[in-house]
């Protein structure tokens, strides 16, 4: 596995809600508040992600607030935090972790296609509870491919507790930035606490999608 480094990723933080720890592999956010502009980044380059991807990441969260939520790993063809106000960040992928109670955690992807929105998400998370994700396009189911995340309980991928899917929609989008976390960017001071950690992009291991989806 090679993992990102998020030492040699932009970040833009202006009130310090992230630290970077573990040989520059794990991102861990502070008292992120809903309403900030913040984001950690790498340009890729264009159309960088073009096609099948699959991405490994493992993530959590720790409630602090109601309606607070932060962006754990996300895929855009622009620049900034998820939304500007009611806008969201076109065009994007991405994972997202929501405080939709004390009691438990919300787990939602998203595919932003031009000023459309599409969701799918998992209402049964758990605070504090480490989570390994495989996000993956598959472009081969639908017309313009498919976007899962399985969610599992152990770093092995042994127990899927979950999978989500978007159906893609418009066009097969080729995107340019990898983020390691983003603000929610919506107007707002709740605030989350988590961390994602050891984003691996698998780019040196390009056959190991094709492996999994079409079975050589």
């Amino acid at each position: 596995m090679a993992f990102e480094d998020f030492n040699s990723y932009t970040e833009v933080d202006p009130n310090s809600r992230y630290t970077i720890s573990g040989d520059g592999e794990k991102i861990t956010v502070t008292a992120l508040q809903k309403g900030e502009d913040s984001y950690i980044y790498d340009d890729k380059g264009v159309d960088f992600f073009d096609g099948d991807f699959e991405h490994l990441v493992e993530f959590s969260g720790t409630y602090i607030d109601t309606d607070a939520r932060c962006v754990v790993h996300s895929l855009s063809t622009s620049l900034g935090p998820f939304r500007d106000g009611s806008v969201y960040l076109a065009d994007t992928f991405a994972i997202d972790i929501s405080a939709a109670s004390s009691s438990f955690m919300r787990i939602i992807i998203y595919e932003v296609d031009g000023a459309s929105v599409y969701v799918d998400n998992w209402n049964g998370a758990s605070w504090g509870t480490p989570y390994y994700g495989t996000f993956y396009r598959d472009p081969g189911v639908g017309t313009y491919g498919t976007l899962y995340l399985e969610i599992y309980s152990d770093s092995l991928k042994t127990t899927l507790v979950y999978t989500l899917s978007i159906t893609l929609h418009s066009s097969i989008k080729k995107m340019r930035y990898s983020y390691g976390t983003q603000s929610w960017g919506d107007a707002g001071t709740q605030a989350i606490s988590g961390y994602t950690n050891q984003l691996d992009l698998q780019l040196t291991s390009p056959a190991i999608f094709r492996r999994r989806i079409e079975g050589y």
